[in-house]
């Protein structure tokens, strides 16, 4: 069973590579300031997006 933070680092390519399908660039990836962290920022254009991935190990849910 994979690890809680191989979920997570394959929901953020996951998103990452949606974002940039979508013709987002990226900026950077789980980028820290002291504790706190962001997964992914991107941008489109002029709007800056920042992006929290949450990723389940189970398919109980619907995708999103």
């Amino acid at each position: 069973m994979a690890t809680t933070k191989e979920i997570g680092d394959k929901g953020e390519k996951i998103a990452s590579e949606y974002l940039k399908k979508e013709g987002y660039a990226l900026l950077e990836k789980n980028w820290r300031f002291s504790r706190a962290e962001i997964d992914l920022i991107a941008k489109e254009g002029e709007i800056l997006v920042f992006v929290e991935v949450k990723a389940l190990s189970y398919a109980f849910y619907k995708r999103p």
